[in-house]
């Protein structure tokens, strides 16, 4: 005779995950594994219903994805916004969006990687910060959802580990993500206010010469003059054509010295497998080489 364990049923948290897409299309397998992972630990997820739609290389017109959004923020019973994808199309939004909507119904959005643009508008334009570092849909063979994304969601405190100079202390709004969305932001109302902030960055499939146009566009727009520190993630899979252009590691060492303020690296936090979970618009404080953010 065959004995079958009776799964005991999972205990619900009581935090409700509105799912949507503001960029590409995200492939469904990969998201309902990611929904089901979530499920596991307790979280309840709303589907938006239009987020596997297709408009070229969009999940759906700049109309629906937005609609998508209101409805999302404006659903009384959803406490966090969560990205499926990442991509392109989050800027085509930010001039078409009513920030009253959503500042009338602040919910913190969980993404990463194309999500970097509506984050940081988001708190641009209303205040509310933004969690960067995680995408739902399953992207690895195995599925991890950081310790840093569930301390942010259960409003703990986090701490992440760095490199620099520790006798160095700097405190400042943390702003950022990704490099190249972070650019696209610089001279539009969408970029938060740098004075005195600590600009993290990250990247990915980007060769050390673009990274390097990049940062120079940072330094020509005068970011570096106003930030109180620069902290490096990772930049995955940054790699030259040729030998003679160097490499990505040589790149980010030139601008440490060229960035005439604090510059950390090694943060755990990119396109990677095991990325950290930081939150957009916190006020963060860096000693002893470690970046803290208090819950409150």
């Amino acid at each position: 005779m065959q004995f079958f364990e009776e799964k005991k049923p999972v205990k619900k948290n009581g935090i409700v995950l509105g799912v949507v897409s503001s960029s590409s299309t995200a492939p469904q397998k990969s998201v309902e594994q990611g929904v089901q992972e979530f499920e596991n630990l307790g979280f309840d997820l709303k589907i938006s219903p239009t987020l596997y739609e297709i408009d070229r290389f969009s999940a759906g017109t700049d109309e629906s994805r937005l609609e998508e959004l209101y409805q999302m923020y404006e659903d009384k019973s959803v406490h966090y916004i969560f990205q499926a994808q990442g991509g392109y199309g989050a800027t085509r939004l930010l001039n078409k969006i009513d920030w009253n909507r959503l500042k009338k119904n602040p919910k913190i959005m969980i993404g990463l990687s194309d999500t970097t643009a509506l984050q940081n508008a988001i708190f641009a334009k209303t205040g509310i910060p933004g969690y960067t570092g995680f995408i739902l849909k399953k992207r690895f063979s195995n599925y991890e959802i950081p310790q840093s994304l569930l301390d942010l969601l259960n409003h703990k405190d986090v701490s992440y580990d760095l490199m620099g100079d520790a006798q160095v202390s700097v405190q400042g709004t943390l702003v950022g993500g990704c490099l190249t969305l972070v650019d696209a932001l610089i001279g539009t109302p969408y970029m938060p206010k740098l004075d005195g902030a600590i600009l993290i960055l990250e990247d990915i499939h980007e060769k050390p010469y673009v990274i390097d146009r990049l940062l120079t566009h940072l330094e020509n727009a005068g970011v570096f003059n106003k930030v109180s520190a620069v902290v490096f993630g990772v930049f995955l899979d940054c790699i030259s054509s040729t030998v003679t252009d160097g490499t990505i590691e040589e790149v980010l060492d030139e601008w440490k010295v060229r960035i005439k303020k604090p510059v950390f690296t090694n943060f755990n936090y990119g396109h990677h497998y095991g990325s950290d979970v930081w939150p957009i618009g916190k006020i963060g404080t860096i000693k002893n080489n470690i970046l803290t953010v208090k819950a409150k």
